[in-house]
């Protein structure tokens, strides 16, 4: 029951059992998730549309914007999230970002490239000056480092710089032109910003914001989601000791972390089907998968190179894994079901892809599919 008490509570935190509502719910949403994952955009929109009632594409677009509510850019585990504005700083120099700058230091070394603050000095700051104000594309960006860094000396066409000015919280990705990724100054789509807190300020920041949404979490889970090493995440565990707690959970003997805000709620049950993008925040947001799936069907979920197939829920955990295949103006959903489910469990979830349906604007059909699954790329 333990188990069951810890999905209920995480599919909650996820906005998965009690769906958001209101012009605010993406802002509310990337906030109760942590950020949503964004790798792969379309798909985080998808993400969205699983959290929010009567979601359209355009209320996170409408917040993607300067000076709106959200801010796509590298954050947590150095990928792609869509994150609040307010919580800029929080997210992107408060997890990944400090052991991404210290590796691109050591590829700066061996370019001979000069020092980390003497790279924000001569080659970034003048450049983020002449931007003021407007996105440039990836390409624009890049052909002022090499120029820059040509006229101190350096080899050009080997430093773009994109990666490190936003690990350092001065560049964000500011949509797509044609086919270019575009990118502009913090301080331009998120006016007002101060100078940023210390690294780990943020970073405890960021830890409350995790273990209230996520736990009771082990030290694992944290350094697979925030990607700190154990030295970073004793430190901040240390300086949190205040707000968290340590729980011993059935036989496990290493202590699980949580804080005090939440122990003895009880939070309702998941809805009987729920249907997840590609990449959704959930697959990512634990170390241990148990408390969403059965562990047996693992590889059949995270798949090699990186790939987190899109997943089908029932009661709470990942019963299926399933694909589209799309035409002019139908959508054919196959579905994969790991163990046989009943009448009632296969009417849910297709009724939740009929949903789906409306949301894409897509005739929608659905397949249940046996055996093998056919390793084939979906549209």
């Amino acid at each position: 029951m333990i188990l069951d008490e810890f999905n209920k509570r995480l599919l909650w935190s996820h906005c998965l059992s009690n769906r958001m509502m209101g012009s605010s719910s993406p802002v509310k949403v990337a906030d109760a998730c942590c950020g949503i994952q964004s790798q792969n955009f379309p798909e985080s929109l998808s993400s969205f549309w699983a959290r929010i009632e009567g979601f359209q594409d355009q209320d996170v677009i409408s917040q993607l914007r300067p000076r709106g509510g959200l801010v796509r850019t590298r954050a947590v585990r150095s990928t792609m999230h869509i994150i609040p504005s307010k919580d800029y700083y929080t997210y992107v120099l408060g997890g990944a970002g400090e052991r991404m700058l210290n590796w691109l230091d050591t590829i700066a070394k061996q370019r001979d490239y000069p020092s980390r603050e003497e790279r924000r000095k001569r080659l970034y700051n003048p450049i983020l000056e002449e931007i003021k104000g407007r996105s440039v594309t990836q390409e624009e960006i890049g052909a002022q480092v090499s120029a820059k860094a040509r006229k101190l000396g350096l080899k050009g066409g080997v430093w773009t710089g994109i990666g490190e000015m936003s690990f350092l919280g001065l560049l964000v990705f500011a949509g797509k032109k044609g086919s270019r990724s575009l990118y502009m100054r913090t301080e331009d789509w998120i006016p007002g910003t101060k100078e940023p807190p210390d690294i780990h300020t943020c970073r405890l920041d960021l830890l409350r914001r995790y273990i209230a949404q996520h736990g009771p979490v082990s030290k694992e889970d944290i350094m697979y989601w925030a990607y700190l090493n154990h030295q970073q995440l004793d430190k901040a565990l240390a300086d949190l000791s205040e707000d968290i707690i340590e729980l011993k959970l059935g036989p496990s003997k290493k202590p699980y972390i949580d804080t005090n805000r939440q122990i003895d709620r009880t939070f309702p049950p998941p809805p009987q089907a729920i249907v997840l993008p590609k990449y959704d925040s959930l697959m990512l947001t634990l170390r241990d998968k148990s408390r969403f799936m059965d562990m047996r069907y693992y590889k059949r979920v995270f798949h090699a190179l990186g790939m987190v197939r899109p997943t089908v829920l029932v009661d709470g955990f990942v019963a299926a894994i399933w694909r589209k295949v799309e035409k002019k103006n139908t959508m054919s959903i196959e579905v994969h079901a790991f163990k046989k489910l009943d009448r009632g469990a296969k009417e849910a979830v297709e009724q939740k892809f009929s949903e789906y349906g409306n949301y894409t604007g897509l005739d929608v059909s659905v397949r249940w599919v046996r055996g093998k699954w056919i390793h084939q790329p979906s549209r």
